[in-house]
């Protein structure tokens, strides 16, 4: 509010007491009130020599450009899962605590690029006091879903085995997993299918698939088309939906299961485009 930002004008004119700067972090600023940047404005115009101020924001074209360009710009970007890693072997090395690699990288992954959120689970994996961190322990910590179980769940759903996939899904919920976050990594797995079906090898190095994930992925390609893909895709935006709203979250998924081993297989535009450039070729052959 604007008296906050009167209050803040009046407390910076005073020097600090012990160091040599005194540093105001206004975290989401975009937030702030067209009337709170007006007020906010001449003093960052001409700060006093010993005050510094830091904006943070995630939505910075929300901020006035007359605040903009009397700042300098800094982008923060999501940490790379191996830079992580190795930052958090270094934390469990000191700290004398056994945590596998593996269970090093679903912490990572499962942290989106975000180191505190990352040390927030290593912390809370020590405190429960266990010899050694194995995968299990992240999962039960997180409720994550593994890699294997998705996988599995997706190949019982590109192969139209009803009974397989409702199976795969209630062993899942047996264990306690998360309804939403079953339906965002299937999300996740059917778009890295998808990225498989439709680019070269060399075009998704910088993927960090499981070891053997990627066979599996190629084998899964030559039975669903990008069509279909696109289907899945937007059956479970659906279901998403569904459940946030619906008292009845399991039932939603259930059907939207089925629903997905019901899709029939449907060309893309690109083996459209493919399929007529192959039948224009066969018949200048034959002419």
């Amino acid at each position: 509010g604007i008296e906050h930002i009167r209050e803040l004008r009046e407390r910076v004119k005073f020097s600090p007491a012990k160091c040599q700067y005194k540093t105001y972090i206004i975290d989401e600023v975009h937030m702030l009130t067209p009337e709170s940047f007006n007020a906010l404005l001449k003093t960052l115009e001409e700060p006093p020599s010993h005050v510094k101020f830091i904006l943070a924001t995630t939505d910075h074209h929300k901020i006035p450009p007359t605040v903009i360009s009397r700042c300098q710009r800094y982008d923060f970007a999501n940490i790379p899962v191996d830079t992580m890693v190795e930052y958090l072997k270094e934390v469990a090395s000191k700290e004398s605590v056994d945590i596998s690699d593996s269970a090093l990288r679903l912490i990572a992954r499962s942290s989106a690029g975000g180191l505190r959120d990352a040390l927030t689970t290593v912390d809370m994996l020590i405190g429960t006091g266990f010899e050694s961190i194995d995968d299990s322990n992240v999962i039960d910590i997180l409720g994550l879903n593994t890699a294997r179980e998705i996988d599995n769940l997706l190949e019982s759903i590109v192969n139209k085995d009803v009974g397989q996939t409702l199976n795969h899904f209630h062993e899942l919920i047996g264990k306690g997993r998360s309804l939403t976050r079953l339906v965002t990594d299937l999300m996740g797995v059917i778009k890295d299918l998808s990225m498989v079906k439709s680019l070269a090898a060399d075009q998704i190095r910088w993927h960090n698939f499981l070891p053997d994930q990627l066979d599996l992925y190629n084998q899964l390609s030559d039975k669903t088309t990008t069509g279909s893909l696109q289907q899945y895709f937007h059956i479970l935006l659906e279901v998403e939906a569904q459940i946030k709203r619906s008292t009845q979250a399991v039932m939603c998924t259930e059907m939207g299961l089925m629903k997905l081993c019901s899709v029939e297989s449907l060309a893309g535009v690109a083996e459209v485009i493919s399929l007529l450039r192959e039948a224009g070729d066969g018949k200048k052959k034959k002419t």
